[in-house]
C-alpha cells in the first residue's frame, strides 16, 4: 500500500530519470501571466522540448491570484496534473504574494505561492520587485539561487499601460535566472508570433524581455530561515496595519 511519502519519491524519481524540469508560476489577475506561460511553452517547444502547461485562472478580478505549473523535457512522457511535483524553481510575478497571509488565497487555488515556497528547499527563486535577491522577505527555508527583476518598471517604461501586465517581461527575467532552460531568442521568437497579441505591443514586448534579462539581478548561494511563529505572525499584523493606513 502506497503512502504519501512513497508517491512523493516515486514521483522525483520518474522526474529525475526522465530529466524533466518543474516551475510553479504565480501571478496577480491582468498581469499577463497567461499569456507569458503560453508564450515560455512555445518557446521550450521551438528549442525541441516537451512542454505541459497547467493554469488555475482563479483570479478573475484584479489582485486574485492566477496560479500555473509548467513542465518540460526531452520525453514526451510528460506527467499532466494541476500540482506541485518535483519544482526545481519558483516564479512570482509580483513581490506582495511573498508575504501575503497564508491560507488567504487557499479558498480559490488548488496551488497557492504559500504551497509552492514551503515545498521549494533549494533551487531558484524568481521574483518581480525592485528589490535586490537578498532584500526579499521570503517566509520559509530556502537555499540556492535568488534572482529579481523590476519588470514593472521596465514595461511601464516602454508600453505605460496601467496597471502593468507584465507577465511577458519576466519571461526575461527568467531566461536570466535559468541559464540555458531556455534561451533568449526563442523567448523574442515566440513573443513576436502571438496571435492575440498586436504588432506593436508584440515589439514592445520584446524590449520589455530584453532589458529584463540585461537587468535581471542574480545571487546564488541565498540562504533564507523561516520566522518564529510569534515573529511571522507580527510581520502579518504589521503589514496589515500599513495596508489599512494607506
Amino acid at each position: 500500500m502506497f503512502d504519501d511519502i512513497n508517491i512523493k519519491e516515486a514521483q522525483a524519481e520518474f522526474f529525475q530519470k526522465n530529466d524533466i524540469i518543474e516551475f510553479p508560476c504565480f501571478c496577480i489577475a491582468r498581469q499577463g501571466g497567461r499569456t507569458a506561460l503560453e508564450i515560455l511553452s512555445r518557446a521550450l517547444i521551438l528549442e525541441g522540448k516537451y512542454t505541459y502547461l497547467g493554469a488555475n485562472l482563479t483570479g478573475l478580478r484584479s489582485m486574485g491570484t492566477n496560479s500555473f505549473v509548467i513542465r518540460f523535457g526531452d520525453t514526451p512522457e510528460i506527467p499532466p496534473g494541476f500540482s506541485i511535483n518535483n519544482p526545481k524553481g519558483i516564479l512570482v510575478m509580483h513581490d506582495a504574494m511573498l508575504s501575503a497571509k497564508k491560507g488567504r488565497e487557499s479558498f480559490m487555488s488548488t496551488m497557492s505561492p504559500h504551497d509552492a515556497m514551503n515545498q521549494l528547499k533549494t533551487g531558484i527563486i524568481m521574483v518581480s520587485t525592485s528589490k535586490a535577491p537578498e532584500e526579499l522577505d521570503y517566509l520559509y527555508d530556502f537555499e540556492g539561487t535568488v534572482a529579481t527583476v523590476d519588470a514593472e518598471a521596465i514595461f511601464s517604461e516602454h508600453i505605460g499601460i496601467q496597471p502593468a501586465p507584465s507577465g511577458i517581461t519576466t519571461l526575461g527575467l527568467f531566461a536570466a535566472a535559468t541559464g540555458d532552460l531556455v534561451s533568449l531568442d526563442a523567448l523574442k521568437e515566440a513573443t513576436l508570433a502571438h496571435e492575440r497579441l498586436k504588432t506593436k505591443i508584440r515589439e514592445a514586448n520584446v524590449l520589455c524581455l530584453e532589458d529584463a534579462y540585461k537587468q535581471a539581478k542574480i545571487v546564488h548561494d541565498i540562504k533564507f530561515e523561516a520566522p518564529e511563529q510569534d515573529s511571522e505572525s507580527e510581520h502579518i499584523r504589521k503589514m496589515d496595519r500599513k495596508s489599512i493606513s494607506t
